[in-house]
């Protein structure tokens, strides 16, 4: 486009425009500026070269190049302004790392060992990582060395100073580590070495009597500061497998798998991050899809939690509008039927034309049953579930199960009487399903009454229900305290809390 342009003007005037016209044209299209990664294998002459990029705790193709005749292959410059972790694949798979970081990158290695090799022709980043490695590597290589020869020596004097040997080269390693942070602060290097430093935990404090006082304080220490070698507002952090296997470590291995504090947690840390960054996104995704996918009782708290809080409020950027809808309606729809919460007060007819009410059962613990008969599933478990339940009753555990059938008529109190379901059945009235012109006129009735109400003869929705048997487990408060159980985690749960658990066998 700036030829055609240049051709309006002349002599002198012309030579100083279009030196200008270049300049201008660059700077706006960023070329003045523009970076490069090459990369040069021996031996790879022609061949297709792949840049691999890191996310989260995957690995994805970034870029595929091919090397010209020299080996030579050059990648999208774009990848730069990316900062974070990247590899160099081979055609055979093999790979080596290198870390972009807004810089020119221009490597130069050999396959037979692609660290050994290397030389760093341009990339400050990578001059100061290899360096690391190469540091690790040869320290390594000392201590399996001394290792070996303590597991071979029969000496313990012998053991001994070999073991004194492999402590001194942890502490020189620690202290390499942290005196390499400090001197290259700044650098994306430093930030990995950083994040693969331990925490320093002090002591828990004492009294005069050297008795520890606070028996809690290293854990509190240790998950107080278990971020401080993280920027949680660089996005880099993300593109380095790290700041994954961190994440997941805190909220799987450390924290209590307890609803409230995990939420509490989640909080906290996303609260470090800047929203609308990619740390931010990525903290926010992983956390919200593990608690939606949890096996863990009363887990679906935090998934609930999650998408009123980051997406319903609109902060999960990434999202399209329809899917967003989609992801906070189905958080809405068990947000009533939480851990903690307190269920409809459901009210439904059983077979003799009774309505029993859900609060109105009495007892210490009801457990609230969503079943059909015709549910494969709930054939296997009810007969478990009978034998529980008279094993319940025969140790007075105040308990009561309150069953709401998903069919109504012979069927359903054929099924009863065959396995002798001896507690409250209800279900929804035949008359409900029946025409329009019918069954308006008693839903009216049944409901102006008060025997029940919409939510009750809609009780599909209004307790999540998709799929059977669904079993929540709910205390004298009127709270739900267990959900998805079956008849074996149930028992379990009952006797846990009611403190008559059964000695083990054997």
């Amino acid at each position: 486009m700036y030829v055609l342009v240049l051709r309006l003007y002349n002599f002198d005037m012309m030579k100083k425009m279009k030196t200008l016209l270049i300049l201008a044209l660059l700077a706006v299209s960023g070329w003045a500026n523009a970076q490069s990664i090459k990369v040069k294998v021996k031996g790879y002459a022609d061949s297709t070269m792949y840049l691999i990029r890191y996310y989260g705790e995957k690995l994805y193709y970034a870029d595929t190049a091919q090397a010209d005749k020299n080996g030579l292959v050059s990648f999208d410059p774009s990848w730069v302004k990316k900062p974070g972790m990247y590899a160099v694949m081979d055609p055979t798979t093999n790979r080596f790392e290198i870390l972009l970081n807004n810089e020119d990158v221009y490597i130069e290695t050999d396959p037979k060992n692609y660290v050994r090799t290397m030389d760093i022709k341009k990339s400050k980043e990578n001059k100061l990582f290899y360096e690391y490695i190469e540091f690790i590597g040869a320290k390594r290589t000392l201590a399996e060395k001394y290792k070996k020869e303590k597991e071979a020596a029969t000496d313990p004097k012998k053991k001994e100073e070999l073991e004194g040997k492999l402590k001194a080269i942890d502490e020189q390693v620690v202290a390499y580590q942290k005196d390499y942070v400090k001197n290259n602060k700044g650098t994306l290097a430093a930030d990995v070495v950083n994040m693969s430093l331990a925490i320093d935990i002090p002591d828990a404090p004492k009294d005069e009597n050297g008795v520890i006082t606070d028996s809690s304080f290293q854990r509190n220490y240790y998950i107080t500061h278990y971020w401080d070698h993280y920027d949680l507002k660089n996005d880099a952090i993300v593109r380095m497998g790290g700041f994954h296997r961190q994440l997941e470590n805190m909220f799987e291995n450390i924290m209590v798998k307890h609803p409230d504090s995990l939420i509490e947690y989640a909080d906290r840390l996303i609260s470090k991050m800047e929203d609308g960054s990619e740390v931010f996104k990525y903290t926010v995704v992983h956390l919200t899809s593990k608690y939606q996918k949890s096996k863990i009782m009363c887990l679906d708290n935090v998934f609930v939690h999650m998408v009123l809080k980051y997406y319903k409020t609109g902060r999960a950027y990434w999202m399209s509008e329809d899917k967003n809808k989609e992801i906070v309606e189905r958080a809405e729809a068990m947000a009533p039927n939480l851990c903690g919460e307190t269920p409809h007060n459901i009210a439904l007819m059983d077979s003799a034309e009774n309505w029993p009410r859900l609060y109105d059962v009495g007892k210490k613990y009801t457990i609230l049953m969503f079943w059909s008969p015709d549910c494969g599933h709930c054939k296997k478990e009810m007969p478990k579930l009978v034998k529980k339940y008279n094993e319940w009753k025969k140790e007075n555990m105040d308990i009561e199960i309150y069953a709401v059938s998903s069919i109504n008529g012979k069927e359903w109190t054929d099924f009863i009487a065959k396995e002798n379901m001896d507690w409250i059945n209800v279900a929804v009235p035949e008359k409900v399903h029946a025409a329009k012109e019918e069954a308006q006129p008693y839903i009216n009735k049944i409901v102006s009454t008060g025997l029940t109400d919409l939510k009750s003869l809609n009780y599909h929705d209004t307790f999540d229900i998709f799929k059977t048997p669904t079993i929540y487990l709910i205390d004298d408060k009127h709270e739900i305290i267990g959900k998805n159980l079956e008849a074996e985690s149930l028992d379990n749960l009952l006797r846990k809390i009611t403190g008559k658990e059964k000695a083990e066998e054997g």
